[in-house]
C-alpha cells in the first residue's frame, strides 16, 4: 500500500523514471519531502500490537492519536511496516525500518514508544550513524525500555528520554507539544 501511495505521488510530479529507480527508504523520504509542510521533525509513532492495550477504556494508541492531533511536524507510523498514514496496533515493532526511512534533511526525530524494538543493536546502529537527534518518549514503566530509550537518545545525540507512566498517559499531549515545539 504505501509502496503504492509513493508512486501515486510521485507520478503526479511526473517522476515516474525516478520511481523505477528508488529504493523503498527512498520512496518512502520522496513522499515525505514532497509533502508542502515538511517542518524538519519527525514523530516516529509505534504502532505495534502492544499499543492497542487499554487503560481507563482507551488503547495506548487511542491516547497516542489524541496528543498528536495539534502537532505541526510529520508523522510515520510504524509497527512491521513503516507508512506516512495511520495504522491499527498491531505486528511487531521494527524501529530500525522506520529509523531508515527518515529523510536526511530532518533536524529532529521524536520517538513515541511502549517498548522495545525488534532488534535493539540494530536500531541503535541506525540511529547513531544518522546522527539526527532523537527525543524519546516511553510510554509504561519497564526499566529495559527505559534504558533502551535512553541509550537511543544519547547515540544519536539527542537530549531527552522520559517515559509516561500508564496512569498519566493523559499528560502524553503536554510533552509532546513541549518537545515538538508546536502547536496551536
Amino acid at each position: 500500500m504505501i509502496i503504492t501511495e509513493c508512486k501515486r505521488r510521485l507520478t503526479k510530479s511526473g517522476d515516474i523514471a525516478e520511481v523505477k529507480s528508488l529504493s523503498f527508504c527512498d520512496r518512502l523520504q520522496a513522499t515525505i519531502k514532497k509533502s508542502n509542510n515538511f517542518t524538519g521533525t519527525m514523530l516516529i509513532l509505534d504502532c505495534s500490537g502492544s499499543m492497542g492495550e487499554k487503560y481507563d477504556g482507551k488503547s495506548k494508541y487511542e491516547y497516542l492519536l489524541d496528543a498528536i492531533r495539534e502537532l505541526k511536524c510529520d508523522k510515520l507510523y510504524f509497527n512491521s511496516v513503516v507508512r506516512t498514514t495511520q495504522m491499527y496496533p498491531s505486528g511487531s515493532t521494527n524501529l530500525t525500518a522506520a529509523l531508515e526511512a527518515i529523510p536526511p534533511t530532518t533536524k529532529k526525530i521524536i520517538l513515541v514508544s511502549d517498548g522495545l524494538p525488534d532488534n535493539q543493536d540494530s536500531a541503535l546502529n541506525v540511529a547513531e550513524s544518522r546522527r539526527i537527534p532523537i527525543e524519546t518518549i516511553l510510554i509504561g514503566d519497564d526499566p529495559k525500555g527505559i534504558a533502551f530509550m535512553k541509550t537511543l537518545s544519547a547515540v544519536s545525540g539527542g537530549r531527552v528520554a522520559t517515559n509516561v507512566k500508564i496512569e498519566d498517559l493523559p499528560t502524553l499531549k503536554g510533552q509532546l507539544l513541549a518537545l515538538s515545539g508546536s502547536g496551536r
